[in-house]
């Protein structure tokens, strides 16, 4: 699969594209909060509070649109009352590795690799980012 022109669907297992992938996000009754991409209409899950089309998040635009569920940015301080309480991010590493899905070129097709305690025990020493940069993706998909 090319970079960012396909990625798998959490639901069905297979491809979703931009024009028809989804993301929907949130803790669906359940105390871990989850990033998903699906298919819209085939396997989107209405019990997830937010979604939006996955080509939202491709690209700078896309960066933007992620980094600012972090911190609204300007709009901080929206009328002398402090509006980051009301946009809560509740598990950063969910929305690290959605970060990395949309934007690390290779990532989602490496993702369930890291998975596997042979990749974990090939990274064990590495730093905390090794294990996705470039070069260590590109050495995954060559089988390591």
């Amino acid at each position: 699969m090319e970079p960012f022109k396909f990625w798998r669907c959490d639901k069905c297992g297979e491809p979703v594209g931009h024009a028809d992938g989804y993301v929907i996000w949130g803790n669906y009754g359940q105390p871990d909060f989850e990033f998903r991409i699906v298919h819209q209409k085939v396997c989107d899950d209405k019990g997830f509070q937010s979604s939006m089309p996955l080509a939202d998040f491709i690209g700078p635009d896309g960066l933007v649109k992620l980094t600012s569920m972090l911190s609204y940015g300007l709009h901080t301080k929206d009328a002398g009352r402090d509006v980051r309480s009301s946009h809560p991010l509740p598990d950063l590493d969910a929305w690290v590795d959605f970060v990395r899905r949309v934007q690390v070129p290779l990532y989602e097709q490496v993702r369930m690799l890291y998975l596997q305690p042979e990749t974990r025990d090939d990274f064990s020493d590495a730093a905390e980012s090794y294990p996705y940069l470039q070069k260590s993706i590109t050495y995954l998909i060559s089988g390591g």
